[in-house]
């Protein structure tokens, strides 16, 4: 039986009807859906062409879809009419093949590609570079401006680790690390390359709370520690380290004392000739992609820290014998140590723990002023050999050293060396490495040029002098603590806003950056100007304690009514005012403490008010209430409580 011709003429003429719809309707979706889809993925911005290197890319990504064979053989082998397995076994083994490969072919090209550009807006400064030239080299330019270009033969640094063992020096090294840091470093330092890592050290040192914990005798357990054996020990320890550092010393651990001193001696005789070298720091020696978060490790830090502590005992040790001068030795070396960690830092951190042994340095000071009994000439001797040593670490420093950390991290995480950071890196953090650098370029250069004209606002208020009037911009107008990186609050119509100009590709970096901000507000961007308060504050009150013990050894042992004595009497040209006032002098009122005359000295802190001479927190030993303070405080004498 023949077709009726004109049944199937109606039949070709419906299908030809139906297809024409069909490509009326994907000509309206591709009008429709390509812009829509650019917008969803690209941001209004990158329409309106403020980003045209991701524009172009999202032209090359679409374009090269509709160019894959994949679109071919969808319309001239028209699948549609095949059987749903044919169809799902294309789909399976022809199409998403071809898209894996497009799409690794994709981020293949962009690994080419630098994480950003390199100029003054997107990077601040354009050189020194990578051996690749594509990035920023961060450790170089650090090292540029706060490393000293000296031979490591000057580097007393270099003696501590040849003395003491790199085990020993870089204790907090995690051990999958361990060889290829040390093969670092020995080349850095120019040490012989057959060294071994973990051969035994010349000098041995053993830092006081070690020693305490080994040696210090059981203890009945107090109410805080009970049925915790571990915290039980550790508590004890700890109240047992921290009564060491006043005099005079505890008499149930004078023996441990004077055992620990003749066991460390040497040790603390090495540390202190390597410290006086000509200079003395820690070259980079990791890897340029991976220094930020190796840094995070307080490797060597926490062995000067404990070598300032274990100086400081001895030279509390030495003034209860009545050797000054031994004492003096002591005291200017961890002065020397903190200026030196403070002069030469390579990220934040080591900056925090050069604060610390600062700190250190600050109340070995006191001590020798309280206990030293010091004539003028030993007094006048000592505050010039110290004032040297009294290093103010500025705040345009600091800004630069947060800028560049930050865009360190920026390029770890740009370049997906975060995953690869810690460790040998595993198939799946090379995995997660490759396709993070799918947004190199286009993702990351806005995020570069918006971190870095904040940074810029944050540049125009640290230069100015200080004063409260910097304090204020810095708590209230810095931009920091704006919320607006993400150009939204934290609503839900905000977010989609935020989301609609950014787009899917920008809004990750951005919100990156946006958690960098953040952390930047909290943690340095305040921290550091504060810090330079806190140093110029205590470095001004030392100048004014001096005087002090100048004056009373002309007046038996009396302090002034006044700080303005201290002028008359020709022991200060002018008397130094609080940084943190517009222009007034420190408080200052004097005091007994169990009997004996002394005095209350105190700055009035980063906060602006008048604490009353509390410096964090203090128990009033008669009505036992806490009071809380953020003054700068020296006093002297030092009550039992105080110390």
């Amino acid at each position: 039986m023949q077709n009726d011709p004109a049944t199937d003429d109606a039949a070709i003429a419906k299908a030809a009807a139906k297809e024409a719809r069909r490509k009326k309707w994907a000509r309206r979706c591709n009008i429709i859906g390509f812009p829509l889809a650019l917008i969803m993925f690209c941001g209004w911005e990158t329409v309106c062409l403020k980003n045209i290197p991701l524009l172009t890319a999202f032209l090359l990504v679409a374009g090269g879809f509709y160019l894959m064979p994949v679109q071919f053989c969808f319309e001239k082998l028209n699948i549609k009419r095949w059987s749903k397995i044919r169809q799902l076994l294309f789909i399976l083994f022809v199409f998403l093949p071809c898209f894996y490969a497009y799409c690794c072919l994709w981020i293949g090209v962009m690994h080419f590609l630098p994480v950003t550009a390199i100029s003054e807006r997107t990077t601040y400064l354009t050189g020194p570079r990578t051996p690749d030239g594509k990035m920023l080299d961060i450790p170089g330019a650090i090292a540029r401006r706060f490393l000293p270009d000296c031979p490591p033969s000057d580097n007393g640094f270099r003696e501590v680790v040849q003395a003491f063992g790199f085990r020993q020096v870089m204790a907090n090294v995690p051990e999958d690390q361990r060889d290829d840091m040390a093969r670092r470093l020995y080349a850095a330092l120019k040490i012989d390359d057959a060294a071994n890592g973990d051969a035994p050290p010349r000098v041995a040192f053993e830092s006081v709370s070690d020693f305490f914990e080994k040696h210090l005798p059981e203890e009945t357990p107090d109410e805080t520690t009970a049925g915790a054996p571990e915290k039980e020990r550790r508590h004890v320890v700890w109240e047992a380290v921290k009564n060491l550092y006043d005099l005079p010393l505890p008499e149930e651990h004078r023996d441990l004392v004077a055992q620990w001193l003749t066991e460390n001696n040497a040790a603390l005789d090495q540390f202190s000739e390597s410290v006086r070298r000509p200079e003395y720091f820690v070259p980079f020696f990791q890897d340029t992609h991976r220094y930020v978060l190796l840094e995070m490790f307080d490797c060597y830090d926490s062995f000067h820290r404990e070598m300032a502590r274990g100086l400081h005992l001895r030279m509390l040790h030495s003034l209860e014998q009545g050797d000054f001068d031994r004492a003096k030795h002591d005291l200017l070396t961890i002065a020397r140590l903190a200026e030196k960690r403070m002069r030469h830092p390579r990220t934040t951190t080591n900056l925090i723990l050069a604060f610390s042994i600062r700190g250190i340095a600050l109340a070995a000071t006191q001590n020798m002023l309280q206990y030293g009994h010091a004539n003028h000439e030993q007094l006048t001797t000592l505050w010039e050999e110290l004032t040297p040593h009294l290093y103010v670490f500025s705040q345009s420093d600091a800004l630069f050293l947060m800028r560049m950390e930050g865009m360190g991290l920026l390029y770890n995480i740009g370049t997906g060396e975060i995953f690869t950071s810690r460790g040998k890196p595993s198939l799946e953090t090379r995995i997660q490495q490759f396709a993070c650098g799918g947004l190199r370029y286009v993702g990351w250069t806005p995020v570069f040029q918006k971190y870095n004209t904040r940074i810029n606002e944050l540049e125009k208020i640290v230069e100015m002098p200080l004063s409260p009037e910097q304090l204020k911009i810095l708590d209230a107008g810095n931009p920091f603590k704006r919320k607006d990186w993400l150009g939204a609050d934290q609503g839900v119509g905000d977010f989609l806003k935020y989301l609609l100009v950014k787009g899917f590709v920008q809004a990750g970096p951005d919100m990156i950056g946006s958690m960098m901000t953040g952390i930047g507000a909290d943690s340095e961007a305040t921290l550091f100007s504060y810090s330079t308060y806190r140093q110029v504050t205590m470095t001004r009150l030392l100048e004014i304690a001096f005087a002090l013990e100048h004056y009373a050894l002309d007046h038996d042992g009396n302090y002034p009514e006044s700080l303005d004595a201290l002028v008359t009497a020709g022991h200060l040209a002018v008397l130094p005012t609080d940084p943190c006032t517009d222009g007034e002098p420190f408080r200052y009122r004097l005091r007994e403490v169990e009997g004996k005359p002394g005095y209350l000295l105190y700055g009035i802190g980063i906060n602006m008010q008048d604490d009353n001479g509390i410096e964090g927190s203090k128990v009033d030993p008669e009505t036992g209430e806490e009071h809380r303070g953020d003054d700068m405080v020296i006093e002297m004498p030092q009550s039992e409580h105080d110390a």
